[in-house]
C-alpha cells in the first residue's frame, strides 16, 4: 500500500513538473520575440551580473570607443538540429544570442537579441 502511494506521488510530481515547464519556441522568429519580451524591459535597470546569471559569463566584452561603457555578447547554445536524409545530412546550431551595451556605471543601456531554431 505504501509503495503504491509512493509511486502515485512520484508520478504526479513528474506530471506537474512537465506541465509547469514552458515549451521552447519552435521557430527562430518566436524565439527572438520571446527573448525580446523577456529582456527589453530590463533596459536602464539591469546590470551585467543579471545577464551573467541567466546566460553565464559573456563570450566577450569590449570597451566603447569613447570609453563610456562596454558592449558584451552573451551566447547560449540550445542544441543541434539535423536536417536532410542519410546521404546529405546538415546540422543547424540552435542558440540564443544577446548583444548588450552597458554605460559607465554598468547599467544596461541597449540590447539586441538573436535566436536560431
Amino acid at each position: 500500500m505504501k509503495t503504491l502511494l509512493a509511486v502515485t506521488v512520484i508520478s504526479a510530481s513528474f506530471l506537474m513538473a512537465g506541465c509547469a515547464s514552458k515549451p521552447s519556441a519552435a521557430t527562430s522568429h518566436e524565439a527572438r520575440k520571446d527573448l525580446e519580451s523577456r529582456y527589453s524591459d530590463r533596459v536602464n535597470k539591469s546590470t551585467k551580473a543579471d545577464f551573467t546569471e541567466d546566460f553565464g559569463p559573456p563570450e566577450w566584452c569590449r570597451a566603447d570607443e569613447v570609453g563610456t561603457g562596454e558592449t558584451c555578447r552573451y551566447y547560449r547554445k540550445q542544441g543541434t538540429k539535423w536536417m536532410g536524409g542519410k546521404k546529405d545530412r546538415n546540422h543547424l546550431e540552435q542558440y540564443d544570442e544577446i548583444f548588450t551595451e552597458f554605460d559607465s556605471q554598468g547599467v544596461l543601456r541597449n540590447i539586441k537579441v538573436n535566436a536560431q531554431r
